[in-house]
């Protein structure tokens, strides 16, 4: 699969931004769309009793529109890192396939290797992993499961095949540029952090 990218301004002054002195709210750092359900991920930031250091960032998933409901797997909650400014979240995600999942959830506590210093807090990267819910372990075995996975397969009667995702031949790493746009895709966002006195 051949994959093309526009140049169009529309693209090029979209930001968000996360105020890192706001302990109270949720804010948005994620918004996207599978299964044609819209969902987001907002962050909750707790600082240290001195207000200089981050030690604990809660994630919280909302689905909007759509007919499948988005969960957050429990290893989200590892899947957070420290760079050079950046942190660095990847979302596990899953949809719920009609029965109670254990394994997933709309909010997790990330794991903070270390406590982040506020002033070298610069932005969010945000990805995801989307993995099927697919239980039968074979593709044409998944044509006799209750819900069809239409992220990962098409099908057509008795036929099935698995979709070249498009996901997976993007890049999925944060853009050098620290002042990079808060995403020209549906599978990142960038988030500038700002601190409000």
């Amino acid at each position: 699969m051949k994959v093309y990218e526009s140049n169009s301004p529309i693209f090029q002054n979209l930001f968000l931004v996360l105020d890192a002195k706001n302990e109270q709210d949720y804010q948005l750092i994620y918004p996207s769309q599978l299964y044609g359900t819209f969902f987001t991920v907002s962050a909750k930031i707790t600082l240290s009793k001195s207000k200089k250091k981050v030690t604990c960032i809660d994630i919280s998933l909302v689905n909007y529109k759509g007919m499948y409901n988005i969960g957050l797997e429990n290893s989200t909650k590892n899947n957070f890192s420290f760079e050079n400014g950046t942190g660095i979240l990847t979302l596990d995600l899953k949809a719920y396939n009609g029965i109670d999942d254990k394994s997933l959830t709309n909010s997790i506590s990330l794991i903070l290797k270390e406590e982040i210093p506020i002033q070298k807090f610069r932005r969010i990267f945000t990805t995801r992993k989307l993995k099927s819910f697919s239980k039968s372990g074979t593709i044409v075995g998944h044509l006799e499961e209750g819900l069809f996975d239409s992220e990962f397969y098409v099908r057509n009667g008795k036929y099935v095949a698995a979709i070249n995702r498009l996901d997976d031949k993007l890049p999925n790493t944060p853009p050098a540029d620290i002042n990079m746009k808060a995403g020209d895709m549906c599978m990142t966002s960038t988030i500038k952090i700002v601190n409000s006195n």
